[in-house]
């Protein structure tokens, strides 16, 4: 477990390991570490692996990494990355609102391999992707997420002690950051 800053020249930074934030704390979790970040009077940072699947694994990572501040509930941003959430650029036709959902909600569930009804999804319209183009289709930022495993993941971290304020994508959450700071 790492905690100290540092560099490790084998290991990409990471988005939690990169953000400045002037207060707060983020939990990122990914399907092969959990790391912590608490900027406060000083600044505090922790690492450990996910060593098994699912949310209990998981749960017990954040825990190792949160190290020094076990045993009192600590609010955060929970920041997901690869292996727990998908974000895809997507370039569809002009359609109608219901007829986009449910385009939507299906290309998520197969970017996730779910059933339709176990996907949660938010997208987000980009604009046309080239100004010059005359199909009318428009690009959408969509991020997905497996519904009963992010379900069981918050049930999990609450019983340890988190409790996340907000849910982002990891590649996203330096622009949830800078929202936060306006």
């Amino acid at each position: 477990m790492l905690r100290k800053p540092g560099r490790d020249p084998g290991r990409m930074p990471s988005t939690a390991s990169s953000l400045a934030l002037p207060s707060g704390s983020v939990l990122e979790l990914s399907s092969a570490r959990a790391e912590w970040l608490a900027a406060g009077a000083e600044l505090d940072v922790g690492c450990a692996p996910v060593n098994e699947r699912g949310a209990r694994a998981l749960a017990r990572a954040a825990v190792e990494a949160r190290g020094a501040h076990a045993g009192r509930a600590t609010e955060c941003t929970l920041a997901l990355g690869a292996g727990l959430v998908v974000v895809r650029l997507l370039r569809l036709p002009q359609l109608k609102r219901a007829e986009l959902a449910l385009v939507l909600e299906r290309k998520a569930a197969a970017w996730l391999d779910a059933p339709v009804g176990d996907v949660l999804y938010q997208a987000s319209e980009m604009g046309a992707l080239d100004a010059d183009e005359p199909s009318g289709e428009r690009t959408w930022l969509v991020t997905a997420a497996r519904r009963g495993e992010l379900v069981a993941l918050r049930q999990e971290l609450r019983r340890a002690g988190f409790a996340p304020r907000r849910i982002v994508p990891a590649q996203l959450a330096a622009l949830d950051c800078a929202r936060a700071a306006l």
